[in-house]
């Protein structure tokens, strides 16, 4: 016997599948909204004293969960601050570290050519020294000339 997919037959038992599936969801979204309605003290008429005590430590289960999670958050969000107050505190650190830009009535002086600074040396050195000095290079030109 040859199977007959396009059928009237195969057609109602996908029907009746769907509609199967449609109520389970139904019931379960029902069941789903009443048992939130109790955890959240509503509809609590008509349960028994087990189901009161059940929904009291599912409750408390809840209730440390949230805790755990404050906690947690709040630890996080002092972390974050307090990193966010080291990083300002660095900042300013380096703020304040930072060379400043001198004023334009503290221009640094232009940098002193050679000759300037050779006569510099030369009039900071003593009459001595400077003899001295003269006195070597005056012989170090005469060895120059005899070579």
């Amino acid at each position: 016997m040859l199977c007959d997919f396009c059928g009237s037959s195969s057609s109602k038992r996908y029907e009746h599948t769907k509609q199967e599936e449609a109520l389970l969801i139904e019931s379960e979204l029902k069941r789903l909204r009443l048992l939130t309605r109790r955890m959240t003290g509503k509809d609590l008429d008509g349960l028994t004293f087990a189901e009161l005590l059940l929904l009291e430590s599912l409750l408390k289960q809840v209730l440390l969960i949230v805790k755990k999670l404050k906690k947690k958050t709040e630890l996080e969000e002092e972390q974050r601050l307090q990193k966010k107050e080291a990083d300002d505190d660095t900042r300013r650190e380096l703020v304040v570290l930072a060379p400043c830009n001198r004023q334009e009535d503290e221009e640094a002086p232009p940098p002193l050519s050679r000759i300037q600074v050779e006569y510099e040396r030369r009039s900071s050195e003593s009459i001595q020294s400077e003899f001295e000095r003269l006195l070597t290079d005056g012989v170090l030109l005469k060895q120059e000339d005899e070579w």
